[in-house]
């Protein structure tokens, strides 16, 4: 029996999201209780059985990815029920705005304002701590510049754990920063647009 990690197959993994996709919905819709849970106990137990432990001594390259999706999730809904209070105490919020915001927008929202950016004054632009204007649409190039460093990076990694596992993972751990920052800028442009929709709508005249 394999212990530790699978090796990655980009060809498999390819296969199994197209053809073998189509193949599961012909199959489960033509033949009863394919693809439900506990099905396979029943029609192949042996195999049943082996894949079981397979897959609890075994893990793969989306392993890693939900593993690491999975925390900041968790962090996210376990914080989720106090972001209004922090939010609150620090800052003042308009509750239409409250209502909209997700709680990462609500957290960068928290964030800026502590800084001392305003976000509200400029359509096209954030006013930074020191006054001057910082448009909007350069956090957007920077999103997307981000994911133009992110994505072959996180590529190069999976193709390269078949040749070099320490190496694979390198270029993946490379790759997550780059992620992070993307998703920070996409953040602060997606606050910046609902702020100003709130305004045009007049819920924030006095905001």
């Amino acid at each position: 029996m394999k212990v530790g990690m699978r090796k990655p197959s980009v060809k498999k993994s390819i296969k199994a999201r197209t053809t073998g996709k189509a193949k599961r919905a012909v199959k489960k819709a033509v033949i009863p209780g394919y693809g439900k849970k506990g099905s396979g106990w029943i029609k192949n137990p042996k195999k049943a059985a082996y894949n079981k432990v397979y897959n609890k001594t075994t893990f793969g390259v989306n392993d890693i990815y939900k593993g690491l999706s999975s925390s900041d999730s968790h962090n996210v809904s376990r914080t989720h029920a106090h972001v209004n209070e922090q939010i609150g105490s620090v800052v003042s919020m308009d509750p239409e705005l409250e209502k909209i915001l997700t709680p990462q927008e609500k957290k960068k929202y928290s964030s800026l304002i502590q800084i001392g950016f305003v976000l509200d004054q400029d359509r096209e632009a954030i006013i930074k701590p020191n006054g001057k204007p910082e448009k909007i649409k350069l956090y957007s190039v920077c999103s997307i510049l981000s994911l133009v460093f992110a994505i072959p990076l996180l590529l190069f990694g999976l193709i390269g754990l078949s040749i070099s596992l320490a190496g694979g993972v390198i270029f993946i751990i490379f790759s997550l920063p780059f992620f992070l920052m993307a998703r920070s800028y996409k953040t602060t442009v997606s606050l910046h647009k609902k702020i100003f929709e709130l305004k045009d709508k007049g819920y924030l005249s006095n905001y």
